[in-house]
């Protein structure tokens, strides 16, 4: 029997949850305000929810295992529990985050983040975005919410305040207790489960807002891994006191995770551009930096247990190359166990490494046999959907999109009237925030690391890692980028990003993709710094960029007191525009150029209409819907549509006048809404695609 378990063999599973999803064939026509315009409701075109967190399950049973996975959705998080030996899949669903679509009283959660083994009979998983922490009882099952007291209070403005967000992590320390970090704070908060009190030990960096990386392997000690300006605390538990190990030294990263101890040592990652620490807590010292090969883009952050030790050896696994390597602590050699094969997750048998990639693959490799004896494609489907992150016409004519923070991409034929989701598509952790279409090819903007992908419709769906993978990775902006929101086409057949950067950093770019070359230009802090959210490309060769106070995520600058736009001139390579549309105004949502030649925008809640030729905004107006999140200037018919917080609406410029065609609530993260060159105009708006016939 244990023989004939360990006979290699590749098993290729897709696993659909849910028989209850709805044909995608299904639409529905809203009624607006207008009677001779008709919206209508087409499809769900996400509907795999990302698979974050995994944790292995020894239990005796090698090479098989159980593997716990935190997954996110639009409105419910998932722990996912799978058996590798019998393939059955379990589904346990979190409170819902909304009770209605236009609620703004929150309870439940859209994620699980943190997952956490705790004995053999029960395992912790804590949600977000309203942070909260369930229990899992390993043998019946059962999943239960836990009163946890720290959650944010409030829902203003898209933002959850007067509480924690996020849970990122969940450790089991030496004092029985479940440690986990938080957002917006840097908490450490704790859990005794043999009291059910939880405690919050206040934020541990001054300051900064991301606690990621926790461990509580070392009697009393509680090691803290902070962002978004990368420092390693240790909170005594008996005296309640901090220490800032290496105080400013690794700043200039992003953050510390994946802290694993071994022997008196602690093992550490720091990135982006990751490089491994061993670390002698006692003394505070870096005893060695373990730099990473060919300096590769990233490693699987989003797994909390992507350090495995076995013996001497180190294992640790990079991303976009699924590279895996090990690094002996003893002989402090580092050499390359294998390519394609992803980022550990766990050990089971002291024998059977589990691996993991973002294209949602699932290996067991055999250390001593060195080699894989069981592969799963565990591709997960429910009908709660994925919030729609990206959405532009592709060069086919076909609707192209991507999901909130798989790195799904999604099509939507309107000859067919089908959508289908294509799959991942680049193995980098994150999302697709923005896309457009270029001479044949949809040209894509992916958050980690503000990198750019470039897709051929024309060609068969085929990603990394095969030798020639379609979407294929042009490369990263770089220069301490990580999103790009809006990609346009300017007159000089440029492709123009608009990028965030990282976490806790100033100044996004412009930055200028050459298709024929694929080099990038960028310009920094061309609004200074602020990052850029929207773009706009005009007829006379302008590129209109509107921006953002925000400065990385969730951090706002406060030295820039107004969000503004700049237009760059394509041939002079230069600013000629530079405005405020409202003064006071955060964040220049959409901007778009009318037939007329006016530049039409959104800041904040205000609508306003800039005249290029005065340099003046000539007008604005707040029509009272909330925050104004996308709009785009119909070339059909002169007027402006757009999606407000509150609704669907249109604006006339000839009277002025604004309309709500549909009083519905919108997402206020990344609502689009886009018109063809045959004037049909597609919106989407939280999970669902809409097309507004006119």
């Amino acid at each position: 029997m244990m023989f004939a378990r360990l006979v290699t063999f590749i098993s290729l599973l897709i696993l659909p949850f849910s028989a209850n999803v709805p044909s995608q064939e299904q639409t529905r026509m809203i009624e607006t305000t207008i009677p001779s315009i008709k919206l209508e409701k087409l499809c769900m075109p996400g509907r795999s929810p990302a698979q974050l967190n995994a944790q292995v399950i020894d239990d005796g049973r090698a090479p098989y295992g159980r593997v716990l996975i935190g997954t996110i959705s639009a409105n419910i998080g998932y722990l996912v529990d799978y058996d590798f030996e019998t393939e059955k899949i379990r589904y346990n669903p979190t409170v819902p985050f909304r009770t209605s679509p236009d609620s703004e009283n929150l309870s439940g959660s859209i994620c699980i983040w943190g997952v956490a083994v705790y004995d053999d009979s029960t395992a912790f998983a804590a949600g977000t975005l309203n942070a909260s922490m369930y229990r899992y009882d390993l043998t019946s099952h059962a999943f239960t919410r836990l009163d946890f007291p720290f959650q944010a209070k409030r829902f203003v403005k898209n933002e959850l305040i007067e509480g924690e967000s996020y849970i990122w992590q969940l450790h089991k320390a030496t004092d029985g207790k479940l440690y986990g970090g938080t957002w917006p704070s840097a908490k450490l908060i704790s859990l005794d489960p043999s009291t059910g009190v939880f405690e919050d030990h206040g934020q541990m960096a001054e300051g900064e807002m991301y606690l990621i990386g926790v461990n509580g392997e070392f009697p009393d000690r509680v090691y803290c891994g902070i962002g978004a300006h990368a420092q390693l605390v240790e909170y005594n538990t008996k005296t309640k006191t901090k220490r800032n190990l290496f105080g400013d030294r690794y700043k200039g990263r992003e953050a510390f995770a994946q802290l694993k101890r071994v022997g008196d040592l602690l093992v550490a990652l720091v990135y982006p551009q990751p490089v491994v620490l061993i670390i002698d807590p006692a003394k505070g010292e870096v005893l060695k930096e373990v730099l990473v090969p060919d300096q590769e883009d990233d490693f699987y952050r989003t797994n909390a247990r992507s350090i495995v030790v076995r013996g001497d050896e180190i294992f640790f696994g990079m991303n976009p190359s699924n590279k895996l390597y090990k690094y002996n602590l003893r002989t402090e050699k580092l050499s390359l166990v294998g390519a394609d094969l992803g980022g550990p997750i766990g050990l089971v048998g002291d024998r059977y490494l589990y691996l993991k990639t973002v294209t949602e693959r699932y290996k067991i490799y055999d250390l001593e046999a060195k080699k894989i004896i069981k592969e799963v494609q565990l591709k997960i489907e429910t009908d709660d959907g994925m919030i729609i992150f990206a959405m532009n016409f592709g060069p086919d004519g076909k609707v192209y999109g991507g999901s909130f923070i798989n790195q799904h991409l999604w099509v939507y034929d309107p000859v067919m009237r089908k959508c289908k989701d294509l799959g991942v598509a680049i193995n980098l952790g994150g999302q697709v925030n923005s896309m457009v279409p270029y001479n044949g090819k949809l040209y894509v903007g992916h958050y980690i690391l503000a990198t750019v992908s470039v897709y051929d419709p024309t060609k068969p769906w085929n990603p990394a890692p095969a030798a020639d993978p379609n979407p294929r990775i042009l490369g990263s902006v770089g220069d301490e980028q990580d999103r790009i929101h809006d990609m346009v086409v300017g007159s000089d057949g440029k492709i123009y990003m608009g990028t965030y950067p990282a976490k806790g950093r100033r100044g996004g770019t412009l930055t200028i993709l050459d298709p024929e070359t694929e080099e990038m230009e960028v310009h920094r802090n061309i609004i200074l710094l602020q990052s850029i959210r929207s773009l706009a490309s005009s007829r006379d060769g302008i590129i209109y960029a509107g921006g953002d106070k925000h400065i990385g995520l969730g951090n706002i600058g406060e030295e820039e007191r107004d969000a503004r736009v700049i237009g760059w001139d394509v041939r002079q390579k230069k600013v000629v525009h530079d405005f405020v549309p409202i003064p006071g105004a955060r964040i220049v949502w959409k901007i778009s150029e009318g037939r007329d030649g006016m530049l039409y925008g959104s800041a904040d809640s205000a609508f306003f209409i800039y005249d290029p030729k005065s340099k003046t905004v000539v007008y604005h107006d707040d029509p009272g819907w909330g925050s104004l999140l996308h709009l785009v200037a119909s070339q059909k018919d002169g007027r402006v549509y757009g999606i407000a917080k509150k609704g669907v609406f249109m604006f006339d410029p000839e009277t002025k006048q604004f309309t709500r065609l549909v009083a519905m609530e919108a997402e206020g993260w990344t609502d689009y809404i886009i018109e063809n060159v045959q004037g049909d105009l597609y919106l989407g708006i939280r999970e669902w695609l809409y097309r507004l016939h006119r």
